[in-house]
């Protein structure tokens, strides 16, 4: 009966050892290893291939090694690729098509997986810092289209000379 048991402890042992640094992002990505952590299809990856390929080179050489994957020097490596893709993510004013990219809860998803296999990192805040681009004038949204710009500014007109008329008449 005891034989059993330890096979099972045995083999659960392993299995943590295999599964320890996974991450899971909400859907479609779900759940990761930390070999797949960099590997978005958003077009900012592909702008910052420099930072995020000297990274991805680094963790593929860690292979499944928790204390390689974790250390400072690594995460330093991953903050530098994000932060790119997040300076690209602003210059192109729009947002990223891949949870993994240029978004702090990635980050933090990654340092979560590293405490879960007990690796404290010494950064001392998870933050990415983007530099602006000289032409960005912040973000910008108008609601409406032409067209219906037009309609509200009549409708709005309309409005406000049955108001005076209104006032006036009294």
């Amino acid at each position: 009966m005891q034989f059993p048991l330890f096979l099972t402890a045995v083999v659960a042992c392993f299995a943590s050892q295999v599964l320890a640094l996974n991450m899971t992002f909400p859907a479609p990505i779900g759940l990761i290893q930390a070999s797949d952590f960099l590997n978005s299809a958003d077009p900012a990856r592909t702008d910052c291939s420099t930072d995020c390929n000297l990274a991805q080179g680094t963790i593929t050489a860690c292979g499944s090694d928790d204390l390689c994957l974790c250390n400072d020097t690594m995460l330093t490596s991953i903050m530098s690729c994000e932060t790119c893709m997040f300076q690209q993510l602003i210059a192109d004013n729009r947002l990223p098509t891949d949870e993994r990219t240029g978004l702090v809860s990635a980050i933090t998803l990654y340092t979560g997986a590293c405490t879960g296999v007990n690796h404290t990192s010494n950064l001392s805040a998870v933050a990415l810092t983007p530099v602006l681009p000289a032409n960005w004038d912040g973000p910008f949204g108008q609601g409406l289209n032409p067209a219906l710009t037009a309609v509200s500014v009549i409708a709005a007109t309309i409005l406000g000379v049955g108001l005076i008329t209104t006032v006036n008449t009294m």
